[in-house]
């Protein structure tokens, strides 16, 4: 693993903490839940406001609409990535294998494996 690899788990480790803290925080306390309000309620006043003067139309998503667009798209892009490396690992490890097969340690190991693993 690379320092450029470590340094962005640590950011996505840590942005990821920090948003289900602050979505944990908003769904879950009283607290939260009347933060949550509030800035619904701001939000619409903004939202009528924009309309009045023109600068928006009606036709607009609502902030709700944003947000759960938002969440599909890191959802969908998180699930592609890890088919993606997942995929790239069982390249890595056929290769492996590939490789390893010219002992016969290795062979006596395939054939547990295959044994173990026979009907799934």
């Amino acid at each position: 693993m690379t320092t450029n690899d470590r340094d962005n788990f640590f950011l996505g480790f840590v942005v990821g903490a920090l948003a289900g803290v602050a979505g944990f925080f908003l769904t879950k306390t009283k607290e939260g839940r009347e933060i949550k309000d509030q800035i619904f309620f701001q939000w619409d006043k903004i939202k009528k406001k924009l309309e009045e003067e023109g600068l928006i139309t009606g036709q607009e998503p609502s902030l709700v609409d944003i947000v759960n667009t938002l969440k599909f798209k890191i959802t969908d892009f998180v699930a592609d990535d890890s088919s993606k490396k997942i995929s790239k690992n069982v390249g890595k490890n056929k290769r492996k294998l590939a490789t390893n097969k010219n002992s016969k340690s290795d062979n006596k190991t395939t054939l547990i494996k295959k044994k173990m693993f026979k009907g799934i």
